[in-house]
């Protein structure tokens, strides 16, 4: 988690990084969470009245914000009924992770409700807390998800009873069911966008998701970079086809998301995770019912079944929550004993692990870093007609390395000693000097001897022919233009 937070600046070229670091903290909090459960099973309770209460807390912060608004308006009683109508709020970064585990935490916490009699209360009033986050939270996918959750574990609480209780569930049922479709197809619009729109935009991001894997099936495109990479895939298509104001996105489906990042081995990685978890979970809830696995079960499918829409897990609170609770659930069903299966798929992860150098290095090798700068600002808008990037005294850019010629554009900043020298390196080695001055672009020849890799490191230093000393930003770059 202090990869999140502010300890770091992170660019996207850390993304990998971050996004690895954040499913071995959450594996290992799944680990950690089931071996401390079968160690006391107490704390299975616990820890999902601790998620529970935690994440009402959440949901109590996400309402005061909208009653402070009320407040604010001077008129309370007219306002409150309109915001909660028509605003999102979440202390999430994105409102949709944070009903997916709404909905998680609120159906688990149902679990807590058997045998627990003296705090059924609390538990009940948590639980509201959170239906109303979930609510403010505004997640479409969310609300249809729960809706579905609730129907289907109606159904299965009646199966073993009488024809009343039968008849009574099918009527909530009925209910309850058109109740979610209704909400999720007319959501006030003010909240959200259309449902056709919502729609347009994750059949491009399938699409984009599909074009991604096909690139490279196995392994993947890599972890954490199927934002940057959404536009070469398609994702441009969002601002011609579906009018959005952006050309990348997430793939609003997480299953295919893993699918596009860390291809088949990925995707089949997670799948068999889920299943260690959650099959033996269901054959135990089979031979002997217990009420918190059972909800607990249903509210992981809650989670679940937002990905379909959605992806939660890139949201670092939301995926840490699923973590912990799917600790829990595993610990919940006997021990996993040695198979055939598990054999192999150890056999299988010790060859992903070993061959991990060699694929590392023909991916270094081949990866594209066209757009990768060192010490540079971000694209700036353009300067007589280029985009440009802002340098300091010292830079460097990332060169092709295949004999292509290229054209650097540069231009001396404003405030810039007249004339400046512009120093070439390549791995310390000197190419030659390049002289920079007037207001002008200047277009810079660049050729690397040929290599085994895409682009080489090329490091660019500046200094003053004369007098005078080198500000912050000392040159204007532009894009480097093969030939």
């Amino acid at each position: 988690m202090l990869l999140a937070g502010d300890y770091f600046q992170l660019s996207t070229l850390w993304q990998p990084l971050l996004f690895c670091a954040l499913t071995i903290e959450g594996l290992a909090l799944a680990v950690t969470a089931e071996r401390i459960v079968r160690a006391n099973h107490d704390a299975a309770r616990r820890t999902v009245l601790m998620a529970l209460a935690g994440h009402a807390g959440v949901a109590l912060l996400n309402v005061e914000q909208l009653v402070a608004a009320a407040v604010r308006s001077g008129d309370t009683l007219r306002a409150l009924p309109r915001l909660f109508r028509d605003l999102r709020v979440s202390l999430f970064i994105d409102v949709n992770a944070a009903g997916s585990v709404f909905a998680m935490s609120g159906v688990s916490g149902l679990g807590l409700l058997s045998g627990s009699k003296r705090w059924g209360w609390a538990i009940a009033i948590m639980s509201s807390i959170i239906a109303l986050g979930l609510w403010s939270a505004g997640s479409r996918a969310a609300l249809l998800a729960i809706s579905v959750t609730l129907a289907v574990m109606l159904c299965i609480e009646v199966w073993k009873r009488g024809r009343r209780a039968r008849f009574i569930a099918a009527l909530c049922i009925a209910i309850l069911v058109p109740a979610g479709v209704w909400a999720a197809v007319f959501y006030e619009s003010s909240r959200n966008a259309p449902v056709s729109q919502a729609v347009l935009v994750r059949r491009i991001m399938a699409e984009t998701s599909f074009n991604m894997w096909r690139s490279h099936p196995v392994f993947g495109i890599g972890i954490g970079r199927f934002y940057e990479e959404s536009t070469a895939f398609g994702a441009s298509a969002l601002r011609t086809s579906a009018g959005a104001a952006v050309d990348k996105e997430n793939a609003h489906n997480y299953f295919l998301q893993i699918l596009a990042t860390e291809g088949l081995v990925g995707f089949a990685s997670v799948l068999v995770l889920l299943a260690t978890a959650v099959y033996p979970a269901i054959r135990a809830e089979y031979l002997a019912p217990l009420p918190l696995r059972r909800w607990l079960l249903a509210g992981i499918g809650a989670y679940l079944l937002t990905w379909l829409t959605g992806h939660p897990n890139l949201v670092p609170e939301a995926a840490l929550a699923f973590w912990l609770l799917l600790g829990v659930l595993a610990a919940l069903s006997p021990a996993a004993v040695a198979t055939r299966l598990r054999n192999v798929l150890v056999v299988v992860a010790v060859i992903v692990l070993a061959t991990a150098p060699f694929r590392a290095a023909h991916a270094l090798r081949d990866v594209g870093l066209e757009h990768v700068g060192i010490g540079l600002s971000h694209w700036q808008p353009d300067l007589d007609g280029l985009r440009y990037r802002q340098a300091g005294q010292a830079f460097s850019l990332y060169i092709p390395a295949d004999g292509t010629s290229v054209d650097l554009p540069v231009r001396r900043a404003p405030e810039s000693p007249d004339p400046l020298v512009l120093e070439i390196r390549v791995e310390g080695r000197k190419l030659y000097d390049v002289l920079i001055s007037g207001d002008a672009w200047q277009q810079i020849r660049l050729r690397l001897p040929v290599e085994n890799r895409r682009y080489r490191r090329t490091d660019f230093s500046v200094s003053a022919l004369g007098s005078g000393s080198i500000p912050t930003t000392a040159l204007y770059v532009g894009k480097a233009v093969p030939r």
